[in-house]
């Protein structure tokens, strides 16, 4: 884990990247997963500053809207709503309790005591996954009965398809949705707080988290390779795509910090390209995000410049 790092100042201008990152989120994920931390960890920071008490109350009432909004419609939003509670609080008590540790480990490990009590109180509450996975595909096809009104047969039975792998995952699109959120909120929050608990959280492009959890990924594909019977298959696609959803990150991040050396065109024709291959892309980043954790291809940048400013 990294070393204590000092917090940052208030009222320190954030990025506008920070900015857009979150009103894409709120409106094209979950907002629950990153309001609810937000909230949780400023109240819990003793605050004291009017810029704090503003975004505790923007936070506040946002959360109230959104969980009236979803607390009447259906079983995903229920779990959406204990989620995103067990989410908030798993992540504050990290952050009090671990202070020392990456703001990339407190995240991960409150996602995943999240998701085990999410699937805990699943089964007490007697929830079957039909219920869940039947509920998933309608709000899905009543999205593509909007969007692909006037489409082709073949483009709307494509778009079929992928609505029925997406119920399939799921679970771990809404565990990576939870990832995403609980790191905006942890960057928004030093942002905000006056007295900020816990590391100061670093750039996009340092993210990395623990080089061992390689090992759960090669286990977990292993167990893909083999084709268990279900339930288990399906438990083994979702915590692949997990995964798979973690290491682009990182490979995203190493791809970042390689690209800031290079010229603005360059970067601008790079971003081109990967957008038009985003299949390869894609797995050009799992792959970059593997091998850097035996490679660690940023520390070696930084050696670089170390070895030529001397």
């Amino acid at each position: 884990m990294t070393s204590a790092a000092a917090p940052q100042a208030p009222g320190r201008r954030t990025g506008f990247g920070t900015v857009a990152l979150m009103a894409i989120y709120l409106v094209a994920a979950p907002p629950l997963f990153l309001l609810g931390p937000l909230l949780l960890l400023l109240l819990l920071s003793s605050p004291r500053t009017r810029r704090e008490w503003l975004w505790i109350l923007l936070a506040g009432a946002a959360t109230l809207v959104v969980v009236r909004q979803r607390e009447a419609a259906g079983v995903v939003n229920s779990l959406l709503i204990s989620g995103a509670a067990m989410t908030a609080g798993a992540y504050a008590v990290m952050t009090h309790a671990f202070r020392g540790w990456s703001m990339s480990g407190r995240v991960l490990l409150a996602v995943a005591l999240a998701t085990l009590g999410v699937l805990g109180w699943s089964l007490a509450m007697g929830v079957r996954i039909e219920l869940v996975d039947g509920t998933v595909r309608a709000e899905l096809q009543r999205a593509l009965d909007l969007m692909m009104e006037s489409a082709a047969p073949e483009q709307r039975q494509a778009a079929e398809a992928s609505a029925d792998l997406l119920t399939w995952v799921f679970p771990a699109v809404t565990m990576l949705q939870a990832t995403a959120g609980l790191a905006l909120a942890g960057r928004w929050y030093h942002e905000v707080a006056a007295a900020p608990v816990g590391d100061a959280p670093d750039r996009f492009r340092d993210f990395k988290f623990n080089d061992h959890l390689v090992w759960g990924a090669i286990f977990t594909l292993a167990a893909a390779v083999l084709t268990p019977p279900e339930p288990w298959a399906r438990l083994v696609t979702n915590a692949l795509v997990v995964w798979v959803g973690l290491y682009v990150a990182r490979g995203l991040a190493v791809a970042i910090a390689v690209a800031a050396r290079w010229p603005a065109p360059t970067r601008l024709l790079a971003l081109a390209a990967a957008v038009l291959a985003f299949p390869f892309a894609t797995a050009g980043l799992v792959t970059v995000g593997l091998m850097d954790t035996w490679i660690d291809f940023r520390g070696r940048l930084a050696s670089q410049n170390v070895g030529g400013e001397s």
